[in-house]
């Protein structure tokens, strides 16, 4: 069999001061949209905005049989100013990922965006990032990870609590109220 390593759907290595609207990312071996370089180029001061990423990252990606050697998942953030807003993660291994790169990530955001039943929903390791006005819930191992203990500002999200608005038999998100028979 061929092996395919740790591939990703979209990655930078060096974006600046850009905007990326709407995308969809599914079935990588590691993540949907890797923001994230490891060596002397930086991504610095980027938005990304609603964008759907979903089923990357180990045993979610390459239909089940991904094994990536980081983990993978819907997002990962790097590097400087980042930005991720109005965006949705599901069935990943990671929701969203806010880690050490290249460089220390300087104020990364996440923002508005919504991480559902992922192996972990958001999870911030290094940085003094700001998570605002999320949900991350219905993960199977955590809603929020912060291992950086106090540098994490963290308002007006939801965790914690099972929210019914995931369709299990297409796999994809809906809103339940659309579903309502009264007139």
């Amino acid at each position: 069999s061929e092996e395919v390593g740790a591939c990703d759907g979209f990655a930078t290595l060096v974006l600046t001061n850009s905007t990326i609207t709407g995308g969809r990312a599914y079935n990588n071996a590691a993540y949907g949209y890797r923001l994230f370089t490891d060596g002397a180029d930086s991504n610095q001061g980027n938005v990304f905005n609603r964008i759907v990423s979903f089923q990357n990252g180990i045993g979610k990606g390459l239909d089940g049989a991904s094994t990536s050697p980081d983990g993978g998942g819907g997002f990962i953030l790097a590097d400087e100013d980042q930005v991720l807003m109005n965006s949705i993660s599901y069935d990943n291994y990671w929701g969203v990922n806010v880690v050490d790169g290249g460089s220390t990530p300087n104020d990364p955001k996440v923002l508005n965006s919504t991480f559902v039943n992922n192996a972990n929903g958001a999870g911030f390791v290094s940085g003094t990032p700001t998570f605002k006005n999320c949900i991350s819930t219905g993960n199977d191992a955590n809603d929020l990870l912060n291992t950086i203990g106090g540098d994490l500002t963290a308002n007006n999200n939801l965790t914690g609590v099972i929210v019914d608005f995931v369709n299990e038999i297409i796999n994809d998100l809906e809103d339940k109220s659309s579903d309502d028979d009264t007139t």
